[in-house]
């Protein structure tokens, strides 16, 4: 009789175990409540020299302890609840301690079903947060077969007019616990219940089935990682930077992670629970394993997925290396130890995301570079003015008329002239083998470098002197070789027209 009693107790609390396991209390967080250091800016509760502002967005504020203020500012709609007993009292006397000044009410807006951030899982008799268990960031909305309990002795705000549907086993509000759908509906459509939900029109986002259970010894998918829901969810989330290069994003997160996922295809006879316990035990007994956060949950598409994160993933992905190279022999071996079928791993891949860092190029270096000594060339400039100017000294800029100017030829005025006495040129001396070609009077007229020259007289020629002829305008000189035919003028006086855009001839 002892035998089959101990028995019995030995299943019923396993039966428990497991479905805790399978199934999740949520517990909300948010509140309206007056004495609730966390609604108010800046933070803390209202003191006697305190002006207490209520925004116009108010539904509901819950005064549960006495109170005194110099002057409370109501908007034009929206409940005041007091607490039993509970007053509030005014004064116009000086409070010592009391910084004084306007105090706003933070939390005067509602708060979505949705948000991960409003949730914890919730554990023990006192449905106290259980903050040790990892949780994903779409299974920290309540999901499928979840319990969801709202504490005693606060009021709040909560938006459920998303597009939603989650099938809990109870809600529970105020000592009442509901495990049915109408009931549930009766509630939210009383003058209570619309003050404190916020539902869509003939439509009740929550369905209550107390007698539904997971059924499968690997676990049910909560529900959430579904696109239509998880993007709803993941819109409202805070990421935090991460410190790693190659990161990872598991199913049902929102944010980037470091370390390593597997995702696995298990047997008939996976058992969650046991997986669970043979993977801490095998891997993770050590103290130097703390630091790793181990994560188990099951997919809307079935795959076991397993989780190893840390703040750079190194340890991780140690670990997990280890862990694979196990379960893959196991696999070999028909899932003998693990039950499972196949499985692939993710280690993290490189992601543009502003949550990780970015390795700079040669080319952003440089740029940066130039634009930092830039930025301090200016500032310093600025400074000195800023500073030469209270200090009154003049800074006198040079005028343009001031800074030096290239030569240049004069546009009017008596033209410069070149004379060569009549009946010489010179003739170069070159070697006797080179041919020097004809005798260009622009290049071969230099002045001679030494004294090797050969001075010849050149026959004056019968022909009767003509006076050169030249475009006066602006457009130059005729080219004869361009233009019409001139008769020859005396070589021994030539006119050079000098122009800025000639200069290179």
């Amino acid at each position: 009789m002892m035998s089959d009693t101990m028995t019995y107790l030995v299943i019923s609390v396993c039966l428990l175990f497991l479905g805790d396991v399978l199934a999740d209390n949520k517990k909300w967080l948010p509140d309206t409540n007056f004495n609730n250091p966390k609604n108010w800016s800046p933070p803390g509760i209202p003191c006697g020299d305190a002006v207490v502002i209520l925004p116009t967005t108010l539904r509901v504020v819950y005064v549960q302890v006495n109170t005194t203020m110099r002057e409370m500012i109501l908007p034009v709609s929206g409940e005041l609840i007091l607490g039993q007993n509970m007053n509030i009292g005014f004064t116009d006397q000086p409070q010592a301690n009391c910084p004084g000044g306007d105090v706003d009410f933070d939390a005067g807006h509602m708060e979505s079903w949705l948000n991960p951030n409003n949730w914890c899982n919730a554990s023990g008799r006192d449905f106290s947060c259980d903050l040790q268990q990892p949780v994903l960031d779409t299974e920290r909305v309540p999901c499928n077969f979840d319990s969801v309990i709202f504490p005693l002795d606060h009021l709040f705000a909560v938006d459920m007019s998303e597009s939603f549907n989650v099938s809990l086993k109870s809600f529970k509000y105020q000592r009442v616990t509901y495990t049915s759908t109408s009931d549930l509906r009766r509630y939210l459509n009383s003058t209570d219940g619309r003050l404190l939900f916020h539902t869509p029109e003939g439509a009740l986002p929550i369905t209550i089935d107390r007698n539904q259970k997971c059924q499968y010894g690997k676990g049910c998918p909560c529900g959430n990682d579904k696109p239509e829901i998880a993007n709803l969810i993941c819109a409202q989330a805070r990421c935090n930077p991460v410190k790693c290069y190659d990161v990872i994003r598991p199913v049902g997160s929102c944010c980037n992670l470091c370390g390593v996922v597997f995702n696995i295809t298990v047997g008939q006879d996976f058992n969650l629970q046991n997986f669970r316990t043979e993977i801490r035990s095998r891997f993770f007994a050590s103290a130097n394993d703390s630091a790793i956060v181990v994560t188990t949950s099951i997919t809307s598409d079935n795959f076991v997925q397993l989780l190893l994160t840390d703040t750079t993933g190194d340890l991780s992905k140690d670990i997990g290396r280890q862990i694979e190279a196990d379960l893959q022999q196991d696999i070999q071996l028909g899932g003998l130890i693990f039950n499972i079928k196949d499985l692939t791993v993710s280690f993290g891949s490189p992601v543009n995301s502003p949550q990780r860092g970015h390795i700079l190029n040669t080319r952003e270096i440089t740029g940066i570079s130039v634009a930092v000594v830039a930025v301090v060339i200016g500032t310093t400039t600025v400074i000195i003015l800023i500073v030469c100017k209270k200090q009154g000294l003049k800074i006198t800029m040079p005028k343009l008329s001031d800074l030096p100017r290239l030569p240049r030829f004069p546009s009017k005025g008596p033209r410069p002239t070149a004379h060569v006495t009549p009946g010489f040129f010179f003739q170069p001396h070159t070697s006797p083998h080179i041919d020097p070609g004809f005798a260009n009077p622009l290049y071969d007229t230099a002045t001679p470098l030494d004294d090797n020259v050969v001075f010849k007289e050149m026959k004056v020629m019968g022909l009767s002197e003509e006076l050169p002829t030249f475009d006066t305008s602006d457009r130059g000189f005729q080219n004869p070789m361009y233009g019409v035919e001139q008769p020859l003028s005396d070589p021994t006086s030539v006119d050079i027209k000098h122009k800025a855009k000639d200069s290179s001839i």
